[in-house]
């Protein structure tokens, strides 16, 4: 259920999904693309799950944090494919982070630090790389104080949702007054830090 309502929710909150919305040549491609990507979402949530169903049931009791690890390093053939697919993992996980880190330090730099002070282009490439360097820094220490890959998933989730449902409502209602939203941002960021 939670991987179903994350993947209702947080398409809302991710920057770069929204830049391929503005950049569809019309509205009949962006309902295809739609369509395509809630099928493959379906299909590859499908076997995921499947995937962690066939761990969890051939090795029970196995560390949550560690499963696909785990599971590919004891139920794969070590001829190569064990390899192959941990890669393949850790390829995706970096894939995703690395896009992170640079949406978030873009967000930084252009919606805080260049609406406040007036920088280059070459300033803001400056500035881009600090923020990416502190952003890193500051991922490594999250992950360092809490080596929970779960909890970390959740607490990322639970403050997506927050953004999310922030997006969401601005959709709808058109005109919502600037101390809702962040009140409502503020609020729910709190919330999900107790």
């Amino acid at each position: 259920t939670s991987f179903f309502l994350a993947g209702i929710l947080v398409p809302f909150a991710l920057p770069e999904l929204w830049q391929r919305v503005y950049a569809v040549k019309n509205r009949n491609v962006l309902k295809k693309s739609f369509i395509f990507t809630i099928l493959s979402y379906l299909i590859i949530g499908f076997i995921i799950s499947l995937i962690g169903i066939i761990i969890r049931t051939k090795v029970p009791g196995i560390n949550p944090d560690m499963v696909l690890v785990e599971g590919f390093k004891r139920l794969l053939p070590p001829n190569g494919m064990m390899g192959i697919a941990i890669t393949a993992l850790f390829a995706a996980v970096m894939s995703s982070s690395d896009t992170a880190f640079f949406t978030g330090a873009s967000i930084i730099v252009q919606d805080f630090i260049a609406k406040r002070k007036k920088l280059s282009k070459d300033e803001i490439v400056k500035v881009l790389r600090w923020v990416i360097i502190i952003c890193v820094a500051i991922g490594i220490a999250l992950a360092y104080f809490i080596p929970n890959i779960v909890k970390l998933a959740i607490a990322q989730f639970a403050f997506i949702s927050v953004l999310s449902i922030v997006v969401l409502v601005v959709c709808i209602f058109k005109k919502v007054d600037k101390f809702i939203i962040n009140f409502t941002l503020i609020v729910g960021s709190l919330s999900v830090l107790i």
